[in-house]
């Protein structure tokens, strides 16, 4: 299932680089809408937890935001502190 990443992330960026001078004539739409759909990301994330608890919750976060969640739990650990690289 991996491999079919590659061939997929290349077959969406072909149509978006053709279009491009759409994406920036209406570049302000584009960032109103991912604005909002954040904002219902996260508030629905945040109802779900209240109503399903939060282990459901921790399931539904985005990869991304696990990621980050993530990383700042290892930079508090013991055996980081200090490392600067």
């Amino acid at each position: 299932m991996v491999w079919l990443l590659g061939p997929a992330v290349v077959a969406m960026a072909v149509p978006i680089w053709e279009r491009r001078s759409l994406i920036l004539a209406n570049w302000s739409v584009l960032a109103a809408v991912v604005c909002l759909s954040l904002i219902c990301a996260i508030g629905s994330l945040v109802l779900l937890r209240g109503l399903l608890g939060d282990e459901v919750a921790r399931a539904l976060t985005l990869r991304s935001v696990v990621a980050l969640d993530n990383f700042g739990e290892w930079s508090r650990h013991p055996l980081s502190a200090g490392q600067t690289d």
